[in-house]
């Protein structure tokens, strides 16, 4: 069984930034750039093809160095990382 854990920065400004934007710009959330780093395709295959459904375009790299590259040339917006990389 594998845990998928979700980390996010705490923010202490006002939250209804969605509730703000008209659908264009909230559209834009949801097909933005990922980029997923994870060594064990038994994790990525499916977490990817689940991102995907979701709207994201998804960058599968399966490790650190591979990630740093495809990092600084498509610019992703989010970035999934296995901290347990070796």
């Amino acid at each position: 069984m594998t845990t998928l854990r979700v980390y996010f920065e705490r923010v202490d400004k006002n939250l209804n930034l969605l509730n703000s934007l008209s659908p264009p710009h909230y559209l834009l959330f949801s097909m933005s750039k990922l980029l997923l780093v994870e060594d064990d395709s038994g994790i990525s295959t499916p977490l990817s093809l689940y991102l995907q459904s979701a709207g994201y375009e998804v960058i599968v790299c399966a490790d650190g160095s591979m990630a740093e590259e495809v990092f600084h040339r498509e610019k992703p917006v989010i970035v999934i990382l296995d901290i347990n990389l070796p």
